[in-house]
């Protein structure tokens, strides 16, 4: 899941990244529904959004040492302000759906087979659909059955064991979906 689900379409554009390789890291050149043409004004947007917003006291005080940051971050994941009310946030419905369904589309009209397989993201610990809302409305898959000793802690992809594991499971699932009598063009 992780960086594979999108909420906001993106125009693919000749010569236009993905991501700017910087000395700050990866930069998504295209954030939030918003793209940005230069690693200049990516970086500009991400240092912005990394910003505590000082307009009131509470966020003023959260600013100023690394643990009063580091608790409002943990204020922000949990869907509370600092003075304890729980927001209700507002989401859009990913528009990795409607991709999808173009992929299914395409491939019902061509005769092809097609299977979605969620691949829990455990780097950031979001490993169910019901974390993401709207996630694959409609639309049918399969959960990756391996698991957290499966994959590299550094980064969250497959390690060795998981790599094996993934491709069994994969093996298994198409001997499951696709009978002994059906031919694979």
């Amino acid at each position: 899941m992780g960086n594979d689900i999108s909420y906001y379409k993106r125009n693919v554009k000749a010569f236009q990244p993905i991501f700017y390789s910087t000395n700050a890291g990866n930069l998504m050149a295209f954030q939030n529904g918003e793209e940005f043409n230069s690693k200049e004004k990516a970086y500009e947007n991400t240092s912005k959004n990394q910003k505590i917003n000082q307009n009131n006291w509470s966020r003023t005080l959260a600013s100023k040492t690394v643990i009063s940051t580091f608790a409002w971050v943990v204020w922000k994941k949990i869907n509370m302000t600092s003075n304890g009310i729980v927001i209700k946030e507002k989401h859009n419905k990913p528009s990795c759906n409607q991709e999808i369904k173009d992929i299914i589309t395409y491939s019902q009209k061509y005769n092809s087979r097609f299977k979605l397989v969620v691949i829990p993201d455990f780097l950031t610990n979001k490993t169910k659909i019901e974390d993401f809302p709207y996630l694959f409305e409609n639309i049918d898959y399969s959960y990756s059955p391996i698991l957290e000793t499966g994959y590299k802690k550094s980064d969250g992809h497959f390690n060795v064991k998981g790599h094996k594991e993934y491709a069994e499971f994969l093996d298994e699932l198409i001997h499951q979906t696709f009978s002994k009598s059906d031919t694979l063009n």
